[in-house]
C-alpha cells in the first residue's frame, strides 16, 4: 500500500518473485554525486538509494564499463557494480515507481 493504493496484492515471497527486471548494485565512495550523474545518464531506468549503495532496477542489459568509465572521471573512486538480488523493499520501490508514472 501506498498513499492508500494498493500496489499488489501477493505474499511477500510473491512479489519477490514477480520481480521482472535485472538488478544491479552500486557502492562508489560518494553515492549522492553517483546518483545524480547515472539519473542523468540512464533517465530510463530506476536509480534510488540503499542502504550503503545504489540500486539500479533495469530490464535491459547496463554497459558496466561504461557506468565505471562515467563515475570514475568524475572523481568517484572505483566503484564496485555487480548484479544482486531484489528483496521486498526493491519491489516496493519498483511498483511505488511504476503507480507515480501511470498516475502522470
Amino acid at each position: 500500500i501506498n498513499n492508500g493504493d494498493i500496489l499488489d496484492l501477493n505474499s511477500p515471497s510473491g512479489i519477490v518473485g514477480s520481480f521482472g527486471k535485472t538488478l544491479t548494485s552500486i557502492k562508489t565512495s560518494n553515492n549522492y554525486k553517483a546518483i545524480q550523474l547515472l539519473r542523468s545518464d540512464l533517465p530510463e531506468e530506476q536509480i534510488y538509494p540503499f542502504k550503503d549503495k545504489i540500486h539500479i532496477a533495469h530490464g535491459s542489459p547496463l554497459d558496466k564499463k561504461r557506468i565505471t568509465d562515467l563515475l570514475l572521471s568524475n572523481d568517484l573512486s572505483k566503484p564496485e557494480i555487480r548484479n544482486t538480488t531484489p528483496d521486498i523493499e526493491d519491489c516496493f520501490m519498483d511498483l511505488m515507481l511504476a503507480n507515480t508514472s501511470e498516475s502522470r
